[in-house]
């Protein structure tokens, strides 16, 4: 018993080191790549990191953007930021394909109340 609950432990430090080590490497590869990282080919499932680097702010961006509903005609693009200097607003849009001007807005775009 205890020889598996060792193990057990060496496994999580283990994966917590490999965590760790992860960090510079990907850090290393945001900056080989000009300061920007995309993960998917299709820009309705999309995931993005970004270096923001401006006067007073620096950090790390995340973008995603996935479909907001079903039928795949409205998508919902959230931002987050991780600052190192100064502060930025997080935020999310959803952005819709209406067919006719005057279409309503899907309830997937509408965000409740909290």
């Amino acid at each position: 018993m205890k020889k598996n609950l060792k193990r057990i432990g060496y496994g999580a430090l283990f994966a917590l080191w490999l965590g760790f080590m992860c960090v510079p490497a990907f850090f290393c590869a945001l900056m080989a790549n000009s300061g920007e990282l995309v993960w998917g080919d299709e820009p309705t499932h999309q995931v993005r990191f970004f270096l923001m680097q401006e006067r007073g702010q620096e950090g790390v961006g995340m973008q995603w953007t996935r479909p907001a509903d079903e039928n795949g005609r409205c998508l919902r693009t959230t931002v987050r930021y991780l600052m190192f200097a100064g502060e930025a607003d997080n935020t999310s849009a959803c952005e819709c394909a209406a067919t006719t001007p005057t279409a309503e807005i899907p309830a997937a775009c509408f965000v409740p109340a909290s």
